[in-house]
């Protein structure tokens, strides 16, 4: 439900001011590894409520996330790599998930089953797995924020 409003949501937000998409692109990065971090840090403590609000947070960051990145994209390559682009930015998040559901299943299965569940520590130890991804990318766009700001348009 995040999702689907977030992405036509921030699209018309980013069409009507005027600031620059690697900004706009850093903060939901931002606002996407804080949200990791949370689950990390207090999953066990969260209620039904939290949980649906950050899910709500993730989604709807996760829609303008995608978008933006597009825009991007398409400011910063020339017209003859924007096929190149494509080719890698399509299969991309087919990859990542592929990816973090086997290395999250590995953590899970280390930390083991208790009466045939996974108890609430392993899943905590694959959030921060994720939250340290999300980092990641947040800490390489700040590295390229001058070639990504120089390059795009508003």
């Amino acid at each position: 439900v995040g999702f689907m409003i977030g992405a036509p949501l921030f699209g018309w937000i980013l069409d009507r001011i005027r600031t620059k998409k690697a900004y706009m692109f850093i903060g939901f990065l931002g606002v996407i590894t804080l949200s990791w971090l949370i689950f990390a840090l207090w999953a066990q403590t969260l209620n039904s409520s939290g949980w649906i609000v950050l899910f709500f947070i993730m989604g709807a960051t996760n829609g303008g996330w995608v978008p933006t990145l597009w825009a991007l994209a398409r400011e910063t390559a020339s017209t003859e790599m924007m096929g190149l682009f494509g080719g890698y930015l399509n299969p991309a998040p087919f990859f990542g998930v592929a990816l973090f559901q086997i290395l999250t299943g590995a953590i899970l299965d280390r930390v083991g089953r208790i009466n045939e569940m996974y108890p609430p520590a392993a899943f905590q130890n694959a959030f921060w797995v994720c939250m340290l991804a999300a980092a990641v990318c947040f800490v390489l766009s700040l590295i390229f924020k001058r070639q990504l700001s120089s390059k795009s348009s508003f």
